[in-house]
């Protein structure tokens, strides 16, 4: 077990390559040679084998041993003893480590902490508490950052304009907070919520509200950043418009005056490729021809709104003032472009169900490559599990490559990184709905968050 747990903090942080867990595996027949009284040692094979690379098929191997052997257990009952052992495999086969919110798990293991000793080192009263104390101290510097986040929306008067359009702050700063949750971020998050905000205004308004005609005004009115260029567009444009105009100023300005250099242009540049991207999902939508799956993917990735959003916490968090980084982020690299479609992914595997017709659908992934890639002589559930096996795949590539992004030499800071990491972290949540289509995984993490602290 402690080998194990080694080999996974070690993985964890890039420092190890996935070769050393060839030791665990018989050389003749390739079975994996691990005390199966061990549940520990196997939960972090299984938590190791998510920190995978493109070509690490051992790695592969693992997370398919690992996860057959846990719930072959929670059927047959083997080795659960005490309760919290269930309970844990439960939550670590459903909540991968890798691949979940780090914040949201830590009440989950303070549950599993308090009532479970292990040899791994038991339960530590006093490091116990501490970790229940600076959980609830967060947590009210973080309800205090989102009540000033919902009287900025208030003061907008947007909602009351275009009613039809998403108005939850709380979706709006789950962004920021899942991103960067630490108490030094603050300020950060109060003002990152704001462009995220607009992010979800505008997606309704090309969705909702205009048409093609009115669109093709408004996203030239965002090019051009010029108050002018509003004189054509109709009042909820107009209104919506200046708002984003005066807020993305506004966060502009604080950056100069903090770090010493303004990115009103890159942040310019990030609205406008975004109105780009939804007029173009508008256009397919409204003349019923879809793209290629490449095109749609390669649009879909800047209108899943990670590109904007993550240039504006680079930029916010004072560390976009070398111009070659600046330059680096305007392509697309891969730390925004494999986090987005990540992101991209989950949404459009949730997007018809969720919206349908009564939202705009403008289409999706699975929509574009069914078109071109299946065969449509198949059987209907023969082509969903074929699509559905391809878009799986897809998923797990990304990740492969974001992992190789964050966890090696790179240009870019560590808080940037971790916050892509997040930021894809958070799409499984965000795109999980019950069967009346709310964001039910989404609603409970915002809960779990910022409204039920943990008892002293």
């Amino acid at each position: 077990m402690h080998t194990l747990n080694f080999v996974k903090k070690l993985r964890k942080h890039g420092l190890l390559r996935a070769g050393v867990l060839s030791r665990f595996r018989n050389i003749s027949d390739g079975r994996w040679e691990i005390d199966h009284h061990d549940i520990d040692g196997i939960l972090a094979l299984f938590e190791a084998s998510f920190v995978r690379l493109e070509g690490e098929d051992i790695l592969d191997e693992a997370r398919n041993f690992s996860q057959c052997y846990l719930n072959r257990t929670l059927v047959q009952g083997d080795y659960l003893e005490p309760a919290s052992i269930r309970r844990a495999i439960e939550y670590v086969l459903d909540h991968p480590f890798h691949l979940s919110i780090p914040r949201f798990n830590i009440k989950h293991y303070l549950e599993i902490t308090s009532g479970r000793s292990t040899t791994t080192g038991g339960n530590n009263g006093i490091v116990y508490e501490l970790a229940k104390l600076d959980f609830n101290f967060v947590q009210s510097m973080h309800q205090r950052e989102l009540h000033q986040v919902a009287r900025w929306w208030g003061a907008l008067g947007l909602g009351k304009e275009l009613k039809l359009a998403r108005q939850n702050y709380l979706e709006w700063f789950m962004w920021p907070l899942i991103a960067a949750p630490e108490p030094q971020y603050s300020a950060f998050r109060v003002e990152m919520a704001k462009p995220v905000a607009f992010l979800f205004l505008i997606d309704d308004i090309f969705d909702i509200y205009g048409t093609v005609d009115e669109l093709i005004l408004f996203t030239e009115a965002v090019e051009r950043w010029e108050v002018e260029s509003t004189k054509r567009l109709p009042r909820f444009m107009k209104m919506s418009f200046m708002a984003l105009y005066n807020t993305t100023n506004d966060i502009a300005d604080k950056v100069l005056k903090k770090h010493g250099w303004n990115p009103i242009e890159p942040l310019r540049e990030t609205w406008a490729a975004m109105c780009r991207a939804f007029l173009a999902e508008k256009r397919w939508l409204t003349s019923g021809n879809l793209p290629e799956s490449e095109v749609y993917m390669r649009n879909g990735m800047i209108s899943s709104g990670v590109p904007m959003s993550l240039i504006h916490m680079f930029v916010m968090l004072g560390e976009g003032n070398k111009k070659e980084t600046m330059n680096l982020l305007a392509t697309l690299p891969d730390l925004i472009s494999h986090s987005a479609m990540i992101f991209r992914l989950w949404n459009d595997m949730k997007n018809v169900k969720v919206h349908g017709k009564e939202r705009g659908d403008d289409g999706c992934y699975a929509d574009c490559y069914l078109k071109e890639c299946c065969d449509i002589s198949s059987s209907t559930t023969s082509v969903i599990e074929n699509v559905e096996e391809h878009v799986v795949q897809r998923l797990n590539d990304a990740w492969k490559k974001l992992n190789a992004e964050c966890l090696f030499a790179s240009p870019y800071s560590s808080s940037l990184r971790t916050a892509s990491l997040n930021i894809a972290r958070m799409a499984g949540i965000t795109y999980s709905y019950d069967d009346v289509q709310r964001p039910v995984a989404l609603r409970d993490l915002a809960c779990s968050l910022l409204m039920e602290n943990i008892p002293l």
